[in-house]
């Protein structure tokens, strides 16, 4: 402990040393804060607050006058930056007064759904920028053509040109700050439609292929080319024949501005296969065919590429009838046929495949004579009576009202029965007959049961006419009747 004191002691020297030390960072420290302080001072010129003067000032009053005049300089440069941020957040050409009485302007012209003329001033991102007395406007990219996506090229193309366009849309938010979208689309829509004419040759590329026909562009708008109207000859696989982009001519035959559909047609380009059809193909010669489509009513028969002709069911067969074409015919059949009747105006012609053969009525005719009994077996049923086939010769007809005489349980296809020939008519290629052996009605017809309950009719003609029917009653309606009573009903 001595040493310590002792120690102490003997540096006094150190200790006025580190004071020394001490009061040199101190000065040091001030002047960097001065230094600082006229920083400050300078950089924020803008504020209008000068430099103190720190001549006679102690350091810690230089301290906090430095300190303070470094938040007020700040507190103002903070403000300067803020307002100045603002001001420059506003696009200056929202902030014109003039652009009020445009906005007002281009309210009426919207709500009386008028057309404006505008400038194109630039391409920016989504569409063009145009303007209006100053006023700038923006076209979206999918309001400048027909297509919803228009080539950029056409959208450069359009720069420094003035185009036609409908207000689409005004806004206008709580800062004032206004927006005008503008669109050209129904105004091009309005001009296309009406320059549609059917009849016009139209050429495009191919958009789109389906089964039912090819899709190609007219102008903007898609047109349909049915698969009916491709060509005169059979196009079995659109795929195969049509590729997308191809270009294709084809003929206007149908507008539908309300649905916005177009009709096109590329077979009326082409040169008619029907032409000259009554001299190539003549009555009565026999041609080849391949059956294309059946119907209920015939077949449909190729005998030339793009020439279809038509087999009634009627000219299938001389003495069968047949109830479904497709008992005779099968799709890409090829068979021959006699040519009845050809028409190059109408585009039709009449074959036959009966007409191969001669006519077999007359021999029939002579064949099954009236009264004469023969079996038959029931070939199908029909709302008007059944067809019997007689001895697998010839279809005969019974009519309705003579079935109910067949015998009981024979009235179903396939059934084998007994019939008498009723009539047969050579002109009209028809055989009727009626069952062999009537037996009782198997029903009794509703006419007749009115008639038995009701008792005799009375009649103007047989007022005075005893009855004569074999009943056991003695006597009739009339007989209760007084003659004056005859004679008002007589009247009436």
């Amino acid at each position: 402990m001595a040493d310590n004191l002792a120690e102490n002691e003997l540096n006094p020297s150190q200790e006025s040393n580190e004071i020394i030390n001490n009061e040199e960072t101190t000065t040091k420290q001030e002047e960097v804060v001065t230094e600082q302080v006229e920083i400050k001072v300078e950089e924020s010129s803008e504020s209008k607050i000068e430099t103190l003067p720190t001549e006679n000032i102690s350091a810690p009053e230089q301290m906090e006058n430095t300190t303070s005049e470094a938040i007020k300089v700040e507190e103002v440069t903070n403000d300067e930056n803020k307002k100045a941020k603002e001001s420059s957040s506003k696009p200056k050409e929202f902030i014109n007064p003039k652009f009020d009485a445009i906005f007002e302007k281009l309210k009426a012209v919207k709500e009386n759904n008028e057309i404006i003329e505008v400038s194109v001033k630039e391409r920016i991102k989504g569409g063009l920028r145009c303007f209006y007395e100053e006023m700038p406007l923006f076209l979206p990219a999918s309001h400048f053509a027909l297509k919803r996506n228009p080539t950029e090229q056409s959208m450069q193309e359009s720069i420094g040109k003035k185009i036609e366009v409908h207000i689409h849309e005004l806004q206008e938010d709580v800062t004032k700050r206004k927006t005008v979208i503008v669109s050209r689309k129904q105004i091009l829509e309005d001009k296309y439609w009406e320059s549609l004419k059917v009849g016009e040759t139209i050429e495009g590329p191919i958009t789109s292929i389906a089964s039912f026909g090819i899709f190609i562009d007219v102008y903007g708008v898609e047109g349909l080319v049915h698969v009916s109207r491709l060509s005169n000859k059979r196009v079995e696989d659109l795929q195969q024949t049509f590729k997308k982009g191809q270009i294709v001519k084809a003929v206007i035959v149908e507008v539908n501005k309300e649905n916005k559909r177009i009709g096109l047609s590329t077979k009326e380009l082409e040169e008619s296969p029907w032409k000259g059809i009554a001299s190539e193909f003549q009555s009565g010669s026999v041609v080849k065919g391949i059956v294309r489509r059946i119907t209920d009513f015939g077949a449909y028969v190729e005998i030339k590429p793009g020439v279809d002709g038509l087999c009634r069911t009627s000219e299938i067969s001389w003495t069968m009838r047949v109830k479904n074409p497709k008992e005779v015919f099968s799709p890409d059949q090829e068979m021959e046929f006699a040519v009845i009747a050809s028409n190059e105006n109408k585009k039709t012609i009449a074959l036959s495949l009966k007409r191969l053969s001669e006519n077999p009525w007359t021999a029939l005719a002579e064949k099954y004579l009236p009264k004469t009994v023969v079996n038959g077996t029931i070939k199908y049923l029909m709302d008007q009576g059944a067809v019997i086939n007689i001895n697998g010769e010839v279809d005969g007809f019974m009519p309705r009202s003579k079935m109910r005489f067949l015998p009981k349980g024979l009235n179903n296809p396939g059934d084998n029965i007994e019939v008498i020939i009723d009539n047969i008519d050579i002109e009209k290629e028809s055989l009727i007959v009626v069952p062999a052996n009537e037996e009782k009605p198997q029903f009794k017809p509703k006419e007749k049961q009115k008639t038995e309950n009701a008792g005799q009719h009375y009649h103007k003609d047989n007022a005075n006419i005893p009855s004569t029917s074999s009943d056991s009653v003695t006597f009739t309606l009339q007989d209760l009747l007084s003659d004056a009573m005859k004679e008002n009903l007589l009247k009436n």
